[in-house]
C-alpha cells in the first residue's frame, strides 16, 4: 500500500513540470495504476466468495447451484445471488463485511437494492432489516438487458430491439460507397434530422447546422456546394467591424508573445496603472513608481518619466532613429506609418517598441512588488540581446525579410 498512500502528481506550466505536489486522498479517477489495483481488488472479492461456497450455513440460489454462481459482476455494477432465507443472506453480508474492511469499498445504500423471487413478506422484511437496502422490483435492467424472475414479454424487450435494429441502420449506412453515401444525403431531407444514435462526430456535424445558419447558409448551399472555404465561413461568422490602425503593430510582431500582450494592453490604456487603479478605488497614491514626480499613466509611465526616457532614447539611437521621443500616441501612429512593412527594419521597430514597452512594465513592477530597481541601460542591454537573438532566429527560417 506504500505505492498508493504516497502518490504525488506534478502540473506543467509553460512547457516545465512544477514541484510534485502529494495527494490528500490517494490515487484519483484516470490514473494508470487504477484499473491495476481494481483487478486486484475484484479478485480477492471472487476468493472471499468462493469460500462462502464451502459455508454450511450458506445455500446456494435455486437456479445458481449447478454452477456454484454466488457474483456477476461488471466495473462496479455487482450482482449477489443467494437462497431467500436470513442465514444464508447473513452469510453473505458478512462475508462482503470482510470485502469492505480489507478494501475500503463500501456499496452505496441509495444505489443499492435487494430483489426477491418466492420469499414470504415476513422473511423479506427481517432481510431488508438485516442488509440495510431497499427493496427493488423487477424487472430491471442490468447492462441494458431487463432482468426478471419470469420469461420476458415481448413488450419487456422492445427498447432492446429498438437499440439492435437502430444499430443495424447505422451500420448499413456506414457501409455504402461515397458516392451511395452522397445520393442517399442529396435524395433526403437532413436539415432537420436529429441523429440520436450515430456516433459523436455526426452528431458534431448536424450541430454545426446552427452556425451555418448564423452564417448565412441555407440547406440548399449546403448541399450544393462543391467547394468550402473556412476562411469565409470565419468571416461570416466574424461580421462586419471596424479594424484599428494599430494591428499591424500587434498582429504582425516577431516579438515575444508577453511582449505583445501588455504592448495591446498599453495601446489600448488597458494596464493597471497608479492613476487606473485610484479610479477604481484602489490606491490612494498616484505617483510614479520611477521618478515620484508627476500622475502614473501610461503616458507617463512609458514616455514622460526621466526611467523611460533614457531607454527610449538609448533605443532609438540604437536603431538609427535620429529624432526625439514623442508623446505616446504620437508615437503609435508614427510606428503604424513608418513601421508597418515586411522589412527588416519595420519588423526589429516594432519588436523595439513591444520590447521597451514590456521592460519598462516589468521595472515598474519590480519595483512595487520586490522593492527592486533595475538601471536604465541594464534594461537596454537586455533589449538589444533579445531582439538580436529573436532576429537571428527567424533570419535563419526565413521569416525576416532584408
Amino acid at each position: 500500500m506504500v505505492c498508493i498512500s504516497t502518490v504525488s502528481y506534478s502540473i506543467i506550466v509553460n512547457g516545465k513540470p512544477i514541484k510534485p505536489f502529494e495527494a490528500k486522498r490517494g490515487l484519483r479517477q484516470g490514473d494508470p495504476l487504477s484499473p491495476l489495483l481494481f483487478v486486484i481488488a475484484m479478485e480477492y472479492l471472487c476468493r472471499l466468495m468462493k469460500q462462502l461456497g464451502n459455508n454450511k450455513e450458506f445455500r446456494f440460489h435455486p437456479r445458481c447451484a449447478k454452477v456454484r454462481l454466488i457474483q456477476l459482476g461488471f466495473a462496479d455494477d455487482l450482482l449477489l445471488f443467494c437462497k431467500g432465507d436470513v442465514q444464508s443472506v447473513m452469510a453473505l453480508h458478512k462475508q462482503f463485511q470482510i470485502f469492505f474492511t480489507a478494501s475500503g469499498l463500501v456499496a452505496n445504500t441509495s444505489k443499492s437494492s435487494v430483489y426477491f423471487g418466492g420469499v414470504d413478506s415476513r422473511t423479506r422484511l427481517k432481510i431488508m432489516e438485516v442488509l440495510g437496502y431497499t427493496k427493488g422490483d423487477l424487472p430491471f435492467g442490468y447492462l441494458g438487458v431487463p432482468l426478471s424472475t419470469k420469461r420476458l414479454s415481448a413488450i419487456q424487450c422492445e427498447p432492446l430491439i429498438d437499440k439492435m435494429l437502430n444499430r443495424i441502420q447505422c451500420w448499413t449506412a456506414k457501409f455504402l460507397s461515397y458516392a451511395g453515401r452522397a445520393t442517399l444525403i442529396k435524395n433526403n431531407n437532413i436539415w432537420d434530422t436529429k441523429p440520436k444514435n450515430a456516433s459523436w462526430v455526426i452528431q458534431k456535424i448536424f450541430k454545426a447546422k446552427a452556425q451555418f445558419q448564423e452564417a448565412g447558409y441555407s440547406e440548399d448551399d449546403v448541399r450544393y456546394n462543391d467547394s468550402f472555404s473556412t476562411r469565409k465561413m470565419y468571416k461570416a461568422l466574424q461580421g462586419e467591424f471596424q479594424k484599428v490602425t494599430w494591428r499591424c503593430l500587434v498582429c504582425n510582431n516577431k516579438g515575444m508573445p508577453k511582449w505583445i500582450f501588455i504592448l495591446r494592453l498599453a495601446i489600448q490604456d488597458r494596464l493597471a496603472t497608479k492613476k487606473r487603479l485610484a479610479r477604481w478605488g484602489s490606491v490612494d497614491e498616484t505617483l510614479c513608481t520611477m521618478c515620484h514626480m508627476n500622475n502614473e499613466t501610461v503616458q507617463h509611465l512609458f514616455f514622460d518619466c526621466d526611467y523611460s526616457n533614457e531607454i527610449w532614447q538609448k533605443l532609438l539611437s540604437w536603431k538609427g532613429v535620429m529624432r526625439r521621443k514623442k508623446q505616446w500616441k504620437e508615437e503609435v501612429q508614427w510606428a503604424e506609418k513608418n513601421a508597418a512593412g515586411k522589412n527588416a527594419g519595420a519588423e526589429i521597430y516594432r519588436m523595439v517598441l513591444a520590447a521597451a514597452v514590456n521592460h519598462i512594465w516589468q521595472a515598474r513592477n519590480n519595483i512595487i512588488f520586490q522593492e527592486k530597481q533595475i538601471n536604465a541601460q541594464s534594461i537596454v542591454k537586455t533589449i538589444v540581446q533579445e531582439i538580436h537573438i529573436r532576429a537571428q532566429h527567424y533570419k535563419k527560417t526565413g521569416y525576416l525579410s532584408k
